[in-house]
């Protein structure tokens, strides 16, 4: 990401919309991706490389918190869920 790691985005993102859910994906371990003192957490980590069941997982465990905004932080999760039906771009 330009200008931004992966954690400064979601604490922007959560500045400018506390409630949003964000799905976090690293080829990185997630002991080693959550490691530290991060002001914000991700609602649900994802390895990489994807199997198309965890990604799908990842992807309804983060829309069962009922929220109406979803962040995407990954290409590789929005193209599933476009795919899905579940992608809406205004």
């Amino acid at each position: 990401m330009p200008r931004m790691n992966g954690w400064e985005t979601l604490t922007a993102l959560h500045k400018l919309a506390p409630d949003v859910p964000v799905i976090l994906a690293s080829g990185y371990d997630k002991a080693h991706v959550m490691a530290g003192d991060h002001p914000e957490r991700p609602q649900v980590f994802s390895g990489k490389p994807y199997k198309l069941k965890g990604l799908r997982d990842a992807i309804y465990e983060a829309l069962e918190q009922e929220r109406e905004i979803f962040v995407i932080l990954d290409n590789d999760i929005a193209a599933a869920m476009a795919s899905a039906g579940r992608l809406v771009v205004p």
